[in-house]
């Protein structure tokens, strides 16, 4: 137990330095970005530690993703304050998001996630997809997908990670996001490669 909770803590040092020289390299308002994230990781520290590091990263940037992204909205509903995620992902990532989703840091909106099923994606604002599927006859009209690798092939795909020199990164395709009545904010774009 001991061992895990120090490689934890060497990740959470090597979290900090990147923080700290991306401070160097970016503008303010992408290192409010860079240090809530950091803040993130600190808080869920003592989660569950049954999923990797890796996933609980792609956890937290799921999360941190909707802070940057504005859905539209229904009727005379003004701001879109419930966000639903669904997750083709292991009952322990879903359970490791969902805890994630109640804490302060992210009190601007509810979150629902729930695990993906294929016949009522049409209910989801972000979905994250880890495999390839026959996705012919469903409507994801608004849905900005995320598939967890280059690896995954999956249509409409408008975030995929990726790892650079063993590091999680993130790639945005701006042509498939100007087809979606989504808005993603310049400051997500900066933090990404771009795929034109």
């Amino acid at each position: 137990m001991a061992k895990q909770y120090f490689s934890f803590k060497s990740f959470l040092v090597q979290l900090y330095n990147f923080a700290k020289l991306a401070c160097r390299l970016f503008d303010r308002n992408t290192r409010g970005y860079l240090v809530g994230l950091f803040c993130l990781f600190c808080v869920v520290g003592n989660a569950s530690a049954t999923i990797s590091k890796e996933n609980k990263l792609k956890a937290a940037y799921l999360l941190n993703f909707t802070k940057f992204i504005k859905w539209p909205t229904e009727g005379e509903k003004k701001s879109l304050t419930s966000i639903k995620i669904c997750v083709e992902e292991s009952a322990e990532f879903i359970a490791f998001l969902s805890e994630m989703a109640v804490n302060p840091i992210f009190n601007n909106r509810e979150y629902e996630v729930k695990s993906l099923k294929w016949d009522t994606t049409s209910g989801c604002d972000l979905m994250y997809v880890t495999s390839i599927k026959n996705v012919d006859a469903i409507d994801l009209q608004n849905i900005v997908i995320v598939v967890n690798s280059r690896e995954t092939y999956f249509p409409g795909a408008a975030i995929v990670f990726y790892k650079d020199d063993e590091k999680l990164r993130f790639e945005i395709d701006l042509h498939y996001i100007n087809s979606l009545e989504v808005n993603f904010s310049s400051e997500l774009l900066k933090l990404a490669k771009i795929r034109k």
